[in-house]
């Protein structure tokens, strides 16, 4: 039952960290190209002087988008090659499959987001040479 606890602690946290790391990869490369594509780039350089913290994860993107794949790297371990297994009592086999819902719609949004926050941020620019 602890090792149950430990494991359901660790993919909390992984997951937690994954999106986290993929959410703020957003702000440095996504943000920035959707509000020049909207024609509101003035909006977003008032954005930056009033929120002055948006800089410096532009300028350590490279080190997020790291971070970020290897929580996500992680979380694929742990949620598809050597899934953990639930319970036999039927409510905590119940909870546990929630939880195994949840943690799976939070790594692909997490995996949606960086794949997004790649894109902008080191594809697109090879084409607008």
């Amino acid at each position: 039952m602890n090792t149950e606890k430990n494991t359901n602690y660790i993919n909390k946290v992984t997951d937690f960290l994954a999106l986290f790391a993929s959410f703020s990869t957003i702000f440095c490369c996504v943000l920035p190209s959707i509000f020049v594509l909207l024609g509101a780039g003035s909006a977003f350089a008032g954005l930056t002087a009033n929120i002055p913290q948006l800089t410096w994860v532009a300028e350590h993107k490279v080190w997020f988008m790291i971070f970020a794949a290897t929580m996500l790297s992680i979380n694929t371990y742990q949620l598809y090659i050597k899934p953990a297994s639930c319970p036999t009592d039927k409510n905590l086999a119940t909870a546990c499959q929630k939880t195994k819902k949840a943690s799976k719609a939070i790594y692909w949004a997490a995996l949606i987001l960086l794949v997004t926050s790649t894109t902008f941020s080191y594809i697109l620019p090879l084409f607008m040479r």
